[in-house]
């Protein structure tokens, strides 16, 4: 999906002592027959202006987050379903995202492409593609190939080339390209990434193309000039690819738009989460709990099994709570935890200051939520005149408003409770 460019006001970063030398680019930079390059593509392409550039210059891009990752092998042709290319080439490279014109036009876009490259001494350079189209395995080998690099790579170096090839596709009809790419290297200095910051050289490919197209269905032909394209790519020394490869698309009356961003990278994590609970007093509503999650691809979306979706919740009672986690990847992660009842807390201590003894079965007993958890409190209750009715050690066995047996009379009577150091002193009335 192609999204547009935004630019932004940035004030180029130029510290002269930053980098002590620039580097170059030869043959030895590049990669060898099975290597292996981890690549992440941006998520977003905020903030990125590809103008700002030039010598001994610091870029930036250390804000850049992934969307996805792949690893870039460079396989044996021999080895991919296009062996032939094993006359003109060292190394195919899988392409995943690759032009679907024109075939398209001929029933279907390609599928299973690879790249193919050869290296030297004197250049990088592309020698064709294969494909599988119309369920037939298609070689389609440059007349001229395309060279992508020469050596030596350096600060201020120019090159161009041309290239191009005429296939012909019996009983569908003729496809060829002519392109020209003009290299720049117009700029050097210190790459941050979030994989690391490295010494790097700058090269901007600028590439006109334009197709020949011929269909025998329709017996007609055309010829169809692409857009413009810009690749800027920052190599650095034994990088092997780029660092940092941005590619545009120009198409004219200042109408630019980024297509891809795709730069070295570590292995992402995989997502984790983790609750972090607090208790409650029993028989209250003071809980809370909280997801956090690492790793994956955020944003992060929470849904709770009490139907909430933020990663904080509060006002929880007693109870087990469960959450997914899932990613933009539609990775998803279960946990399940629970919300505690507070053991031995005087703070949970609610001393009611009535209660009902009139054989209802409700509220019968002068229940106090969490005292018998403390099997060392005190606890007495005296009339109005002082006299004692009832005290206990510890509090398995509540008051029942007794006293020898008999049913004390409606009123209020006086207690002491003490739970540890704490002493707690009221009156209770009992309604009847």
């Amino acid at each position: 999906m192609r999204r547009f460019k935004i630019l932004f006001t940035v004030l180029p970063i130029v510290i002269p002592e930053f980098s002590k030398s620039q580097i170059t680019i030869t043959k030895t930079d590049m990669p060898v027959l099975n290597d292996t390059v981890r690549v992440s593509a941006a998520a977003s392409f905020s903030g990125i202006n590809t103008q700002l550039t030039g010598a001994n210059y610091v870029w930036d891009y250390t804000f850049l987050e992934p969307d996805s990752q792949r690893v870039i092998k460079f396989e044996a042709p021999v080895s991919t379903p296009y062996p032939f290319f094993a006359l003109n080439a060292k190394y195919g490279v899988r392409n995943y995202s690759p032009d679907p014109f024109p075939f398209i036009l001929f029933g279907g876009a390609p599928e299973n492409v690879y790249d193919f490259y050869t290296i030297s001494s004197a250049n990088y350079r592309q020698t064709g593609y294969g494909i599988t189209a119309m369920a037939a395995s298609l070689p389609i080998f440059y007349n001229k190939p395309d060279i992508i690099y020469t050596f030596p790579l350096n600060y201020g170096k120019v090159d161009s080339s041309q290239s191009g090839f005429g296939y012909p596709m019996p009983g569908l009809g003729f496809y060829g390209i002519d392109k020209n790419r003009l290299n720049v290297a117009d700029g050097w200095g210190k790459l941050k990434l979030p994989y690391g910051e490295f010494d790097a050289v700058r090269v901007k490919s600028t590439i006109n193309q334009s197709d020949t197209i011929y269909l025998d269905t329709l017996g007609i032909g055309m010829l169809i000039p692409r857009p413009t394209r810009h690749e800027y790519k920052w190599m650095g020394k034994g990088s092997k690819i780029p660092l940092l490869q941005i590619d545009e698309t120009d198409f004219g009356f200042g109408l630019v738009t980024i297509n891809r961003v795709e730069y070295q990278d570590s292995m992402l994590s995989a997502m984790s989460a983790q609750i972090i609970s607090t208790p409650t007093c029993p028989g209250a509503k003071k809980g809370t709990m909280e997801v956090i999650s690492h790793g994956g691809k955020a944003p992060h979306v929470y849904s709770w099994n009490s139907g909430q979706t933020t990663t904080y919740l509060s006002g929880l009672e007693e109870g087990v709570y469960s959450v997914t986690v899932t990613d933009q990847y539609g990775d998803t992660i279960t946990l399940i935890d629970s919300v505690e009842g507070k053991k031995q807390s005087v703070e949970c201590l609610i001393i009611p200051s009535a209660f009902t003894p009139n054989d209802d079965g409700v509220n019968e007993v002068w229940n106090i939520p969490g005292l018998s958890e403390f099997s060392d409190c005190r606890v007495e209750i005296y009339n109005r005149w002082g006299s004692l009715l009832y005290s206990s050690t510890g509090y398995t066995k509540p008051w029942d408003g007794k006293y020898n047996g008999e049913n004390s009379s409606t009123g209020t009577y006086y207690y002491t409770i003490k739970v540890q150091s704490n002493m707690y002193q009221g009156t209770v009335t009992i309604i009847r």
